[in-house]
């Protein structure tokens, strides 16, 4: 069984491929991996963006979807988000080491 995150995407690429042409994943990815380990709420993560909470939910499910971002529980009202550091570390291999 193939894991999500290694699926192949568009024109043989990785999920994570895909996803690093668009401009707010890629923003969602980066301000998440910049506090590895710990985990943000919606409001912390687009503040390292620079993107909006209504722009922020609009992408954050494909990420998710890529198993690249989860979410882990709720604070308060709000849900808290960390990046998922395997699937990410094994896309950043699939893509390294693809001879293609």
């Amino acid at each position: 069984m193939t894991d999500k995150a290694t699926k192949p995407g568009v024109g043989g690429s990785t999920a994570l491929s895909s996803l690093l042409g668009e401009t707010v994943e890629r923003a969602i990815l980066t301000a998440l991996v910049e506090t590895a380990g710990s985990e943000c709420t919606p409001s912390q993560i687009c503040q390292r963006a620079d993107i909006t909470l209504e722009t922020f939910y609009e992408h954050v499910d494909k990420l998710e979807d890529a198993d690249l971002v989860r979410y882990t529980y709720v604070v308060g009202n709000g849900p808290v988000y960390e990046v998922e550091r395997t699937a990410l570390a094994n896309e950043l291999r699939t893509i390294m080491t693809d001879d293609s």
